[in-house]
């Protein structure tokens, strides 16, 4: 399956952290294939983990995360788009922040959807723009049933349920190790088998096929 959606910084952010319900259970309704990210957005990503020289465990839930998530090259095509949009964008006005739109040109070049809570995106003209944000009211279609607000699990159609992991200081041990549980059952389990880690998981099994 192609790839459909290209995360922003931000939305890969509230993945890493967890803090994000909304963008949980909407990621729980998306194949996995379809999903990846803008080596623009892997680099602002290191940059962060960078400033926290200290922060190792933020950096192994960092690490965990791209070995699992498609990270795509930002080439030439989304350089010819950068030139531009950066070029309409200041003639009319309306400048935006370099990264943000090396982000948006990549997405434009490669037709992607691209997933932001950002409302300066929508200064790019056919963009396509999805915010995962907020929690929208489940559809027939969904593979998933969103939970509600204050919901602490995912329910899947069939039944089954995966456990919402109460977001924790990402310093924590046992958070670092319940979001690769997450990103291993949840966001990425149909891309690769679970990686077996050395941490213990505090009684959240990794299913195995």
């Amino acid at each position: 399956m192609d790839t459909r959606y290209l995360l922003d910084t931000n939305i890969a952010s509230y993945i890493l952290k967890g803090n994000n319900l909304a963008v949980d259970s909407r990621l729980v309704q998306v194949p996995a294939a379809q999903l990846a990210i803008s080596a623009v957005t892997e680099g602002e990503l290191r940059f962060g983990v960078a400033r926290l020289p200290h922060a190792t465990r933020l950096q192994t839930l960092l690490d965990a995360f791209l070995l699992r998530v498609t990270v795509l090259p930002w080439d030439s095509d989304a350089a010819r788009q950068y030139g531009q949009l950066r070029a309409t964008l200041e003639r009319h006005g309306q400048p935006m922040g370099n990264l943000d739109l090396m982000i948006g040109a990549h997405a434009l070049a490669l037709g992607l959807v691209l997933v932001t809570g950002d409302r300066a995106f929508a200064r790019i003209k056919k963009l396509k723009l999805e915010d995962w944000t907020r929690l929208e009211p489940p559809t027939p279609q969904s593979r998933f049933r969103p939970p509600s607000p204050d919901s602490r699990t995912f329910r899947t159609e069939n039944g089954g349920r995966f456990k919402r992991i109460r977001p924790r200081t990402t310093q924590s041990a046992g958070f670092v190790c319940n979001r690769i549980t997450v990103f291993d059952t949840i966001v990425l389990a149909d891309r690769i088998p679970p990686l077996k880690s050395a941490i213990p998981t505090n009684g959240v099994k990794i299913p195995t096929e």
